[in-house]
């Protein structure tokens, strides 16, 4: 599957500590950059780690340049997402998981899609994503949290939290 093999080239940098280690990781990306790899992978893990060190503008123009270096990845358009989700900007949150969702119909997505739907108070269209996911994979977690919206819907509480 296309996704396994671009997993397996695509590193994630979310397990450093220290500040320093991501400033050493996005200057050897940077070197990779300017000496020819132009690939979407490179582009999308350094976007990860100027995401992690709040270097959100750089962040975003390298998931936009990962994008367009390989637009059938939907990684990118999902960092994009989360990027967009921790500025407080939920509805290009929800259009960048869209587009993931788009290239490929991942219960992760699908999920992450309906908690940011869920957030935005939109829970028809949340029950919506979370119905398509519980069909492709039933997992408790996802069958529980579909059942909550359901409840919420049938009975007008005010909108759960995603988490």
């Amino acid at each position: 599957m296309y996704r396994e093999n671009l997993l397996s080239r695509s590193y994630r940098v979310f397990l450093m500590d220290e500040l320093s280690q991501y400033e050493e990781t996005i200057s050897s990306l940077s070197d990779q950059i300017e000496k020819g790899n132009l690939e979407s992978a490179v582009f999308n893990n350094r976007g990860l780690a100027y995401s992690e060190i709040g270097r959100l503008d750089e962040a975003l123009e390298d998931f936009d340049k990962a994008i367009e270096l390989d637009p059938r990845n939907p990684i990118p358009h999902i960092n994009k997402a989360d990027l967009f989700k921790r500025a407080g900007r939920l509805s290009e949150a929800i259009d960048s998981c869209s587009a993931a969702i788009a290239i490929e119909k991942d219960v992760t997505f699908l999920r992450f899609r309906a908690y940011l739907l869920i957030d935005e108070g939109r829970l028809e269209d949340a029950l919506s994503d979370l119905d398509i996911a519980v069909n492709l994979e039933p997992t408790q977690y996802t069958l529980q949290k579909r059942d909550q919206i359901r409840q919420r819907l049938n009975s007008n509480l005010p909108p759960p939290t995603a988490s």
